[in-house]
């Protein structure tokens, strides 16, 4: 079964959602005397064990268990932090410039680390796509430049907790910590 991340989380808000509604979140049914209705109470509390049950039950959940599902940003700013606001801004316009050349990776998975033994492998972006992912250049204002980027690794919080994941490690002019991108698909 290929399940979307996208697909899995609507599925999930679909179901939180739905709990909310038929068992009337928010609705304090109460009689004439101030106290709740006892009855209305109990329908609502059996609506959400039903749809706990359906989405314990759900290939969808099961999909979830096993997958990797970044909970994450998958850019992360250099550790050092940005030397200037301009470059603050730079990046939260998503301005770049590249000088220098992306690597072309042979490469085409790349293995997600769970901990405790546990590994999946999963598909790897190239370092132009992952470049484009959050190069946009939509302002005029001012840009970071990278000047290169190897393939490296970063710890992201997943659907599985934190793991470790292949990742794009960008250099760029200036800084002495790279810009990393997850370089794995869910």
């Amino acid at each position: 079964m290929h399940t979307h991340p996208k697909r899995l989380a609507s599925l999930l808000l679909a179901s939180l959602m739905s709990t909310c509604l038929l068992a009337g979140c928010g609705n304090d049914q109460r009689t004439d005397d101030g106290h709740a209705n006892d009855q209305a109470l109990r329908r609502q509390e059996e609506r959400a064990r039903q749809v706990a049950d359906a989405w314990h039950a759900s290939a969808a959940a099961a999909a979830w268990k096993q997958g990797y599902y970044p909970m994450a940003d998958l850019v992360q700013k250099p550790a050092s932090g940005w030397h200037s606001k301009a470059d603050e801004h730079a990046y939260e316009t998503k301005n770049f410039t590249l000088r220098g050349h992306l690597p072309n990776t042979a490469a085409t998975r790349g293995k997600v680390d769970c901990g405790s033994g546990k590994t999946l492998t999963r598909p790897l972006i190239g370092a132009n796509q992952a470049y484009q992912s959050f190069a946009l250049n939509r302002s005029d204002g001012p840009r970071l430049t990278v000047t290169g980027a190897t393939l490296g690794t970063t710890t992201i919080a997943t659907s599985r907790g934190k793991a470790t994941v292949p990742a794009w490690l960008f250099t760029l002019e200036s800084y002495d910590v790279p810009l990393k991108r997850v370089a794995v698909t869910p």
